[in-house]
């Protein structure tokens, strides 16, 4: 995380305000990291693929679980009254 400057400091240096500026906007993140990390494009295209792949498992455990609690035995005849 990045710690809050105090507004004299920044007012006395103007320099390092522009810095502080820029980082905090547009190159670092809230909590510090960098947000033009190079294989960026890389970790985005596994995390989608990661979704659609957990979509796919659920859909199958639901499907799975569903044909499981099917019952395998005809129900008995309703009672002629």
């Amino acid at each position: 995380m990045i710690p809050p400057i105090d507004s004299a400091v920044l007012q006395a240096n103007p320099k390092f305000a522009l810095l502080h500026k820029t980082l905090s906007t547009k190159l670092l993140t809230p909590d510090g990291g960098t947000k033009n990390h190079p294989a960026q494009a890389e970790r985005d295209a596994v995390s989608a693929e990661l979704k659609d792949l957990r979509l796919k498992a659920t859909r199958a455990k639901i499907l799975r679980t569903a044909l499981e609690e099917l019952p395998l035995t005809e129900p008995a005849p309703a009672p002629k009254a």
